[in-house]
């Protein structure tokens, strides 16, 4: 009998999920996907792309960095920015500026943080990315001595350029997703709105069919002491006029006829009674499907 091969064992689980779902894998393979793409097209020394004097190793590594930490953004969306945020910091300090790929990896965790959080992590998160945009500026005013260069120098500064876009596109990505956190946010409370609709329908239609039901126990209780009524005293009558004819019978048979005609009208009374009664019931019982 050969083996049973070994099974892979599944993530490791937090709080009933697994640490890495199939969307983090795909923002993660997008990311590395694309990123290497524009390195190894572009090149090295490209300005948007920047490795310096650094070897083009350290920029694939910092890009599988990226890739990893992005695995984890929809299910810990908080602590995945602020890697990517350290990993930015790191890779800016070991002179591997990896402008593009670093910055999607950052817009990237400012997205999902947004759209997976509430609107006040997803506020503290542009925050944090606009305050690194405005170090960076200032690390440029740095560069020219702490004074502005002329308008036209600064303005054709690349990097200049680059960080005043990147702001912009920091927003406008803190925006979108935003509103699309915002939509869902909303859908939610339709839907839970629509289901406690749903719910109260039902409660009053359950409602009224307890109300209907209570309401024919209670004619049919009534019907019942009716009937009770007509035939205890239907039969009372007949059973004294009985009586009273059988001990009248020899010595006047007047009384005796008198007392059997009394008994058949009480009969065919009563016997009419029953059968209205009885006939209320039936319509009753005519509305309700019928039972084997």
């Amino acid at each position: 009998m050969t083996a049973r091969p070994d099974v892979p064992a599944p993530a490791m689980p937090v709080g009933g999920r697994a640490l890495v779902d199939r969307v983090g894998a795909i923002i993660a393979l997008l990311y590395f996907v694309g990123s290497i793409t524009v390195v190894a097209v572009v090149g090295r020394q490209a300005w948007w792309v920047n490795l310096g004097e650094q070897p083009t190793v350290l920029g694939y590594v910092g890009i599988g960095l990226g890739a990893v930490a992005l695995l984890f953004l929809p299910r810990f969306p908080g602590a995945t920015f602020a890697a990517c945020g350290l990993l930015a910091f790191l890779l800016y300090a070991l002179g591997a500026v990896l402008g593009l790929p670093t910055v999607l990896m950052a817009l990237v965790a400012l997205f999902g943080v947004t759209l997976w959080t509430d609107r006040r992590s997803g506020l503290w998160a542009l925050t944090a990315a606009l305050g690194s945009l405005g170090l960076a500026t200032a690390m440029l005013f740095v560069r020219y001595g702490y004074f502005l260069p002329p308008l036209e120098t600064f303005l054709g500064d690349r990097v200049a350029v680059f960080l005043f876009n990147s702001g912009a596109v920091v927003v406008l990505t803190w925006a979108v997703a935003d509103q699309v956190r915002a939509a869902g946010e909303r859908r939610t409370l339709q839907r839970e709105a629509q289901t406690h609709a749903a719910e109260a329908a039902a409660h009053q239609l359950a409602e009224r069919a307890a109300v209907s039901r209570a309401d024919t126990l209670a004619d049919r209780q009534r019907i019942a002491r009716e009937m009770h009524d007509v035939v205890a005293h239907g039969l009372s009558v007949m059973i004294v006029q009985a009586d009273g004819a059988r001990f009248a019978a020899a010595a006047d048979p007047d009384v005796a006829t008198n007392a059997l005609e009394t008994i058949a009208a009480t009969g065919r009374s009563s016997l009419a009674e029953m059968r209205r009664l009885l006939g209320v019931l039936r319509d009753e019982e005519s509305l309700a499907p019928e039972a084997p």
